[in-house]
């Protein structure tokens, strides 16, 4: 097999296993090309290591080298070179990652800013680097067999959409905000909603808003909703209701609480919300920079007031920015990326 990934996990529920490995090696496999996942027996030309670079399986990466010629890839989508606790957990995970880089031929980052953190850090050796931004995800809708046999799903689902209509929220008025809870080495997650509590507050006394979140921790949702004065309803994340829930709402909220780990973040929270006709409000990051003339960056009030009260506003914005993503972040563009970086490598 020549162009073998192996993933961290391999878990269609965790992003960047579909975005960042699956859907590359299968459009790989469509194009003809010798691609695959890693197993025992593999005899790779290029080995991707998929965000994955503990001790284990840089041995097991390296021997594959001596014995086969194989170029080694470290692909990369966070910046864990970066935690703000004193967890030793973190610290070697930082050293282990250090280790990988130093270890492979070439190192992928899904962000400019990601990609400028492991030169700093990896100062003592001339290192390669490339960029290689995250596809964008479209929309999932199920077919009727599909419902049928989530029932559960779809009575969830049933729910959140009678609770949503009995707010009376007007059009423009809906807000959602959808992501992890948070993780341990870096401050943000769903407690980012915080940030702009008070701006929501405002919005709120103005003209009536709902705050939908979707995420994978209703007990931290609770103590959220506690610490706001808005109506919020909690939906469990799930692949099969997701888009439907995102198609119920007007304009998806990404406060961020900035730090060396949130600037690396790809462009893919935007991104989604835009493919399921949402407009954005957000703190800025590098890799929203290309948006900035279509959706609103760093203005909680009136910038996000504007969209609110204007559907032609949100409409023009939305369809500009699917412009960018379909030139730029679309599937095949991504994986023209792809295919040109690891051709080249194995040809070296």
């Amino acid at each position: 097999m020549d162009i073998v990934f192996w993933p961290h996990i391999r878990n269609k529920k965790v992003a960047s296993y579909r975005l960042r490995c699956l859907q590359i090696v299968e459009t790989l496999q469509k194009r003809g090309l010798s691609a695959g996942f890693y197993h025992t027996r593999v005899q790779p030309k290029v080995l991707v290591l998929s965000k994955r670079y503990d001790a284990r399986t840089l041995k097991t990466a390296i021997s594959l080298r001596s014995k086969y010629g194989a170029k080694l890839v470290l692909d990369i989508c966070d910046n864990h070179f970066y935690y703000d606790n004193n967890s030793n957990i973190w610290s070697d995970r930082a050293g282990l990652l250090r280790d990988a880089i130093l270890a492979v031929d070439v190192v992928i980052c899904s962000s400019e800013a990601l990609a400028n953190i492991v030169l700093q850090e990896i100062s003592i050796k001339a290192i390669e680097v490339k960029v290689i931004g995250d596809s964008t995800e479209l929309p999932f809708e199920p077919d009727f067999f599909t419902k049928i046999s989530h029932p559960y799903c779809e009575l969830e689902l049933y729910f959140y959409k009678k609770k949503l209509r009995s707010l009376h929220i007007q059009k423009g008025r809906k807000l959602i905000w959808f992501g992890n809870h948070g993780g341990n080495n870096a401050a943000g997650g769903m407690e980012d909603i915080l940030l702009i509590k008070d701006q929501l507050l405002a919005h709120h006394n103005f003209s009536p808003i709902s705050l939908t979140i979707v995420s994978n921790s209703k007990s931290k949702y609770k103590d959220i909703a506690k610490q706001l004065s808005v109506p919020s309803i909690y939906v469990d994340w799930n692949y099969y209701t997701f888009s439907r829930v995102m198609f119920n709402n007007d304009i998806a909220i990404i406060p961020i609480s900035v730090n060396p780990f949130t600037i690396c973040k790809t462009n893919n929270r935007l991104a989604t919300a835009i493919v399921h006709n949402l407009q954005v409000v957000a703190t800025s990051i590098p890799s929203y920079e290309a948006f900035r003339d279509d959706v609103v960056l760093d203005d909680w009030l009136d910038g996000m007031e504007s969209f609110m009260l204007n559907q032609e506003n949100r409409d023009q914005g939305i369809k500009e920015c699917k412009l960018i993503l379909e030139q730029n972040f679309s599937l095949s563009k991504v994986v023209d990326s792809w295919q040109e970086c690891l051709l080249a490598i194995s040809k070296n």
